[in-house]
């Protein structure tokens, strides 16, 4: 049976799985009843110290082996992970994102399942299982394979998933794995369960119908936030996830996205571009960030001095350094991290196009027959409307700052 908890201002409902459901009613049926005895007969201080107790019980509910945490900080701690003032529960080991139907040609390469570690200690995943329920399929991690604290790791039925014809090459040093199971996940609707080597459900994801997140080919789905779990165990709540186009196999975006990949033509016979834009409301500090290859090699470093005001672009142009058959752009920031990306080997704009996000900053990528660098991205007007002219505000001092 469900419980309703309320922390800071928000209501939650906690959902045990099917072999805890009696041991937790028993635990909560045995607290209100020493709750009802205490307060009838027991001084004040006996109360107070019942109630902190009750809440300690809501914000550190233990269901299994695993405990779901709630809180609403910035920190990470141990398996205290929250993000955005957004109330989050975390198991441990999670499934952070699915792909369960690409255009790749082999039926072996069409999936890919990404795990990540939110412990703050390693786990040997020699023993772990994937299944998926509606075909009945399952594999099991069979070599000794140690996942870091914060590492992600990427499963998948062929190791060609990850290469130049198919989904493009994995993240530097992030570890893709065979998983070499017999049958073929279902591409259409399922369930995948995490399973640990005692045989525990450790999370679920469903996909694929009305009641769970649906996408069209090549779309992925995965958590709104980097370890938001509001479901533990052989439980699901698609709230958690949502659609992600392009996906992002093997790392996580910023929760919180200030300056984005806007635009890019990628033409071996004509001038190339990639177009940043600050899609915030504040000045942003861009300085020493790189755009950067597959590989992770630098393609370009922005000047040291640049800041970039809200609504405004910075556009780099190229000449024939972007490959024409498929490739990965990065924007990392200063310090590594990568801010933004976009994976076109199954999504080459033709010639004479670009992949926009239209309107500017927004999550909808598109293909435009009339690439606009540096300038307000927007669709085709009917041809009796004239276009919306450019809302940059004034001139843009860096545009074209390097070519190549």
């Amino acid at each position: 049976m469900a419980a309703l908890a309320t922390v800071n201002g928000h209501q939650l409902t906690i959902h045990p799985p099917k072999k805890t459901k009696t041991t937790v009613g028993k635990i909560l049926t045995k607290r209100k009843t020493t709750r009802r005895a205490i307060t009838k007969h027991s001084p004040l201080h006996q109360r107070v110290a019942l109630s902190l107790l009750a809440m300690m019980v809501v914000t550190g509910t233990v269901f299994g082996n695993s405990k779901a945490y709630f809180a609403e900080t910035s920190t990470s701690t141990n398996n205290l992970f929250t993000t955005d003032s957004t109330v989050v529960a975390t198991g441990g080991l999670l499934i952070n994102e699915v792909m369960y139907h690409s255009s790749c040609k082999n039926p072996d390469e069409k999936q890919w399942i990404e795990l990540w570690n939110g412990l703050n200690h390693d786990i040997d995943l020699a023993g772990w299982q994937i299944k998926e329920t509606k075909n009945d399929v399952s594999a099991t991690i069979t070599t000794s394979t140690i996942l870091t604290p914060g590492a992600f790791i990427l499963l998948s039925r062929s190791e060609k998933t990850f290469d130049a014809k198919c989904d493009g090459q994995a993240p530097v040093n992030i570890v893709t794995f065979d998983l070499r199971c017999e049958g073929e996940f279902n591409t259409h609707s399922g369930v995948f369960q995490l399973i640990d080597p005692t045989g525990q459900v450790q999370d679920r994801v469903e996909y694929g119908n009305k009641a769970r997140p649906s996408t069209p080919i090549d779309q992925s789905i995965e958590r709104k936030t980097l370890g938001f779990d509001t479901a533990t165990g052989d439980t699901f709540i698609s709230t958690d996830f949502e659609k992600h186009f392009p996906a992002t196999p093997g790392f996580a975006l910023p929760s919180t996205q200030s300056v984005v990949i806007n635009e890019f033509q990628i033409q071996p016979d004509k001038s190339e571009f990639v177009e940043l834009y600050n899609r915030s409301t504040l000045p942003m500090n861009v300085s020493g960030w790189q755009i950067k290859a597959e590989d992770f090699s630098v393609v370009t470093t922005l000047p040291t001095t640049l800041i970039l005001q809200p609504s405004t672009r910075y556009t780099i142009t190229y000449k024939k350094d972007w490959s024409n058959r498929g490739q990965k752009i990065y924007l990392t920031n200063a310090t590594g991290t990568i801010m933004d990306a976009f994976n076109y080997h199954l999504f080459v704009p033709p010639s004479g196009s670009s992949w926009s996000r239209i309107p500017d900053g927004s999550a909808a990528w598109k293909l435009d027959d009339s690439p606009t660098p540096d300038k307000t991205n927007i669709l085709k007007p009917p041809h009796n409307e004239k276009p919306p002219k450019d809302d940059r505000g004034g001139k843009h001092d860096e545009k074209h700052d390097k070519k190549k």
